[in-house]
């Protein structure tokens, strides 16, 4: 070990229990294969600090990995070709050093152990990559195609948006020339559009600590101070989601409007009935819709699992927002079962809203591409009896 390039006095190389994970040794044939198969090598030789500290070439775990072994150990094969193999396992020495078995003159040999026809000839660059290559014609048609694919790419994306642009607002101004009926008053609106905002900022705030490596988050991770802003914007959207719900609660007890809708929202067993007819329409074992009131099995449901997943959120984030009071005045469980709640009732919120919600809004082949009743709170009348007749016909009366 003293002669390889892992000896030495510097403190940053690595020791014994570096690989070899101190109480966990075992014999010499299982531990090889346990190192093998672990991060062992790619603890270090996988960081960006140590490449920037040691000015070492770039890019040599990724391109193990984009290998014919590295693929192989990624796909389970139970002995593949690891790093080990051909670098040795305690004398490891510099590829420049002669002695070393990935010293050029000495590549055929490290090869041959495993492929005993091999043809000198057919060795290649070692660790090349289509990321980090080492021949010139590589680099240059790698950057001509990224140049490529951006510009065609981009450009595909640039047009399709100026079109959806297009027939967006061509879609807004027909329904404002069409005949209306009011769904939701300005008050029902400025509701929604705070709590679709706190929605989507908790979501947002909240996924990105459970799942730090997602390829959203990467990226974001790079703003100065993004955890702290983070911590902070999270606490403000559940302060102002719970000030909204505090708020909805005046609103369907002192107010006129809120009471009819809230009355109109009150589910029955009419509702599971039309939930049943609907689904035998659909399938064609019926030949009518079921005639559905102001407010349907749909938007009852949703109403409903909202008010459900409130009360839940709010009571498990504040448990978790005030742990100290939290663990003081309940045991260590309460604290343990509100982080599960409310991590998981996030998650059905958040994969139901895409489901369910954005179906019936955005994507619905009546209103795609999107349903103007949440941004002008009126509905083309027409549809509107289609879709709510039992409540035109107690309109009309």
């Amino acid at each position: 070990v003293k002669a390889s390039v892992h000896g030495g006095d510097n403190p940053a190389n690595p020791r014994c229990i570096d690989c070899h994970y101190g109480h966990q040794v075992m014999p010499n044939g299982m531990e090889k294969q346990a190192i093998d198969n672990s991060q062992a090598c790619i603890w270090c030789h996988g960081s960006e600090l140590l490449d920037r500290r040691y000015l070492r070439a770039k890019g040599k775990v990724e391109s193990y990995q984009e290998s014919y072994h590295g693929l192989a150990r990624k796909l389970g094969q139970t002995d593949p070709t690891t790093c080990s193999d051909c670098h040795g396992a305690h004398k490891i020495l510099h590829s420049e050093d002669a002695d070393s078995p990935t010293n050029s003159i000495n590549l055929a040999g490290t090869c041959g152990k495993c492929h005993p026809d091999l043809d000198p000839k057919d060795i290649g660059v070692v660790h090349a990559s289509t990321e980090h290559p080492k021949d010139p014609i590589v680099s240059v048609v790698r950057i001509i195609y990224i140049v490529l694919i951006i510009l065609v790419i981009g450009g595909m994306l640039a047009f399709n948006m100026l079109d959806f642009i297009h027939y967006l607002v061509h879609s807004y101004r027909a329904h404002l020339k069409k005949p209306t009926v009011e769904r939701m008053n300005m008050d029902m609106r400025l509701q929604h559009f705070g709590l679709m905002a706190s929605f989507v900022i908790l979501c947002l705030t909240g996924f990105a600590l459970k799942f730090p490596e997602a390829f959203w988050v990467v990226p974001l991770t790079k703003i100065p101070n993004f955890w702290l802003f983070r911590f902070y914007l999270h606490r403000v959207a559940g302060a102002f989601f719970m000030l909204l719900c505090f708020y909805h609660l005046f609103f369907i007890i002192f107010k006129q409007r809120g009471r009819r809708e809230v009355k109109a929202m009150l589910p029955g067993l009419q509702d599971a009935w039309d939930a049943v007819n609907t689904v035998l329409y659909l399938l064609g074992l019926k030949k009518e819709k079921p005639l559905i009131g102001r407010y349907g099995f749909v938007e009852k449901a949703e109403y409903w699992a909202l008010v459900w997943g409130a009360v839940i959120m709010s009571a498990t984030g504040l448990i978790l927002w005030f742990y100290s009071w939290a663990l003081s005045q309940w045991p260590k469980w309460v604290f343990d079962l509100s982080e599960l709640v409310h991590y998981m009732e996030a998650a059905l919120a958040g994969i139901a809203v895409l489901v369910w919600h954005g179906y019936h809004v955005y994507l619905h082949p009546k209103v795609y591409p999107i349903n103007w009743v949440c941004m002008t709170g009126r509905m083309d009348e027409r549809e509107y009896r289609e879709e709510h007749p039992k409540d035109v016909v107690e309109e009309d009366k």
